[in-house]
């Protein structure tokens, strides 16, 4: 049976990382302000514009910024700028990440 999250509201917090391949800083501050249009609140992460080689950033630092928004209770919607190696990174801390720990979050 499928999760259906709440709708996200005006005022609602998105945290935007990068999971996988990076994308040109101009992109992403033009989705960042298409949210901000929609009246959403963006939180991004530490590491978002980083670059390592055809990567966003080393596996620790993805990671890091996905986590940090699952635990963050504010983040109703955690938005990655594109596909990628998410998984790969919850398996550098040798997580097995359960929904249910995810608090306020319903979206990923």
């Amino acid at each position: 049976m499928a999760i259906r999250p709440e709708r996200l509201e005006a005022g609602d917090t998105v945290g935007v990382v990068s999971v996988g391949s990076p994308l040109s800083r101009e992109v992403i501050d033009e989705r960042i302000a298409y949210l901000e249009s929609l009246g959403l609140r963006v939180i991004i992460g530490e590491h978002t514009y980083e670059e390592n080689g055809f990567l966003a950033g080393d596996d620790e630092s993805r990671a890091e910024d996905f986590m940090n928004m699952v635990v963050n209770n504010e983040v109703k919607m955690i938005l990655p700028v594109r596909g990628g190696w998410c998984h790969r990174n919850a398996q550098v801390f040798g997580l097995q990440f359960d929904s249910r720990e995810s608090k306020n979050c319903n979206w990923i």
